[in-house]
């Protein structure tokens, strides 16, 4: 498989953090990272460009996996655990219900469908194997999240939205999404039967995709109107009560979509020189 070599950037003060300027490396990567655990093993989606369709991957340390889903048309990889196991979706176009989520530990895949719907996506899983993501009842189009326990199945909704996508979720079990409103997108936790808001200041649109142990949310925000994508996206952390923007050289948007225990985080950039040249690319960033 042709792909392309990773590179690798030091890059000081990177992070607009409240403490001493850290250094941090960033790992240029193939694809869309989406998730990252403590021993830095990503997982993430790309395209196959010998058959134009999307495949999942692993990456550790530069050695890379492709995975495909059984018999599936395109696949992604959307968040992974310390233990190992991945979460995401596979997809087959023509069937009545296209979309089905999935849980891949050690080598076997294990579908999972929520009750009643017409497709899922898993986009998260804690170390104890809690999952997160959205789904559609069948014949509709209104997304709801969605948290699975030993227990059971429990629909999210955030409080008169629109639609609702649950993304990430820690080890406590607090949970981080998106909503739409009706006029604009807002990130949430979800906790113990309690919704809270999250609002980039300034900006008009939040989406809110991984979250730590101590409370640390990622994501993205987007100053532009829900539907147009008139306006980059920018990567943001949301510690000790304050947002931070992620600061690269010649950044022109970026999203954060999975920060593991240690802090790391994953995403994807889009870069512009002063040539006008642009560099799109997946990045791990490890700050230490």
């Amino acid at each position: 498989m042709n792909l392309r070599a990773v590179l690798v950037l030091a890059v000081v003060g990177c992070c607009v953090w409240p403490a001493v300027a850290q250094t941090c490396r960033f790992t240029k990567l193939n694809g869309s990272p989406q998730g990252v655990n403590k021993y830095d093993t990503v997982v993430g989606t790309y395209t196959d460009s010998s058959v134009e369709r999307q495949r999942g991957f692993r990456w550790n340390g530069g050695n890379w996996t492709s995975y495909n889903y059984p018999q599936a048309e395109a696949t992604f990889f959307n968040g992974n655990n310390d233990s190992g196991a991945i979460v995401g979706a596979y997809y087959n176009q023509g069937q009545a219900n296209p979309s089905h989520g999935f849980e891949f530990y050690q080598g076997t895949w294990y579908a999972v469908d929520a009750p009643g719907a017409g497709t899922t996506v898993v986009n998260g899983i804690s170390k104890s194997g809690v999952l997160v993501g959205t789904f559609t009842y069948a014949g509709k189009s209104h997304e709801h999240g969605f948290l699975k326990t030993p227990g059971g199945w429990k629909v999210l909704d955030y409080p008169g939205s629109t639609w609702t996508e649950a993304n990430g979720i820690n080890d406590a079990g607090e949970v981080v999404g998106a909503y739409y409103d009706g006029s604009s997108v807002h990130g949430f936790s979800y906790y113990e039967g309690a919704y809270r808001r999250y609002d980039v200041p300034n900006e008009t649109l939040t989406h809110a995709y991984g979250i730590d142990k101590y409370g640390t949310i990622v994501g993205a925000t987007q100053n532009g109107t829900y539907y147009q994508g008139d306006a980059p996206y920018f990567g943001f952390t949301y510690k000790g009560g304050k947002f931070y923007l992620l600061s690269y050289p010649n950044e022109s948007s970026s999203q954060i979509f999975g920060i593991n225990d240690l802090g790391d985080r994953v995403g994807v950039m889009q870069t512009t020189d002063a040539a006008g040249n642009m560099e799109s690319f997946g990045f791990l960033e490890v700050c230490r």
